[in-house]
């Protein structure tokens, strides 16, 4: 009877890192007077990273942090981009084993903040 739990146990774990999302969506929200320019998020060792994007005032846009290849590691996510003349770089979030514990992040930029907050789907 042991084998067959230890067996179950195996599989089951197996099946759900198998359905674990390859990507993370990042909604990205100027809410600052000025342009934001060349955003890019990363994660920490850089090996995987969104093409830079610009954003205008008030705007918002989504985009895709691809997971695929990553190597199984723990780390954290890094924005970084250009506002009014200023280089801006931040760390936040959480990843584990090469792959995001978040569905998506929500990124709202301010003429000197940054909120960040994030939400999972269970249905994985």
């Amino acid at each position: 009877m042991f084998r067959l739990s230890s067996l179950v146990l195996i599989i089951s774990t197996l099946l759900f890192l198998g359905c674990r999302e390859k990507e993370i969506i990042i909604e990205l929200i100027n809410d600052s007077d000025f342009i934001l320019e060349n955003i890019s998020v990363e994660i920490m060792d850089k090996t995987k990273r969104t093409n830079p994007i610009n954003l205008s005032p008030k705007e918002t846009k989504i985009i895709t942090l691809d997971f695929s290849n990553v190597p199984q590691m723990d780390g954290h996510y890094m924005i970084n981009f250009k506002q009014n003349g200023k280089v801006v770089s931040d760390e936040f979030g959480y990843f584990t084993n090469g792959q995001p514990m978040e569905d998506k992040w929500q990124l709202t930029i301010g003429e000197d903040t940054i909120v960040f907050s994030s939400t999972m789907d269970n249905s994985h």
